[in-house]
């Protein structure tokens, strides 16, 4: 699901830079509220998660989503290309934070599978 969200966020920001004649007053609108409510709910994940599978990862990107929602609403639109290249700049830094974190935990987990399924070599 990360790699997903992650590979969204990158691929909208390629779109933006090709097509900045969208709406931007809602298109800001829309993405800074998404974006604190995604760091919310990252953050919020991040205090849950049991261990430190990526905890650190989490708050980044929660901290790195919730930053530039705010500041996305309170600085509002100075004219589209400015904007095009706020919303281009936070899509690579919360795709690329998510799709590190995704690529951490499948790596986590293949491990844990490894370790589970050859129980006596981990004993040593």
């Amino acid at each position: 699901m990360l790699i997903l969200e992650g590979a969204t966020n990158i691929a909208v920001a390629a779109a933006v830079l090709v097509w900045q004649a969208v709406a931007v007053v809602p298109l800001v609108e829309i993405t800074s509220a998404w974006a604190v409510i995604t760091g919310a709910l990252l953050l919020a994940a991040a205090h849950r998660l049991s261990g430190s599978h990526g905890c650190w990862v989490l708050v980044l990107a929660g901290a790195v989503s919730a930053t530039w929602g705010i500041l996305a609403a309170v600085v509002g639109i100075a004219d589209t290309r400015t904007t095009g290249l706020w919303l281009v700049g936070y899509a690579i830094i919360f795709g690329g934070v998510l799709l590190g974190l995704a690529s951490r935990l499948r790596r986590d987990h293949s491990s844990s599978i490894r370790t589970l399924s050859n129980p006596g070599i981990s004993d040593g």
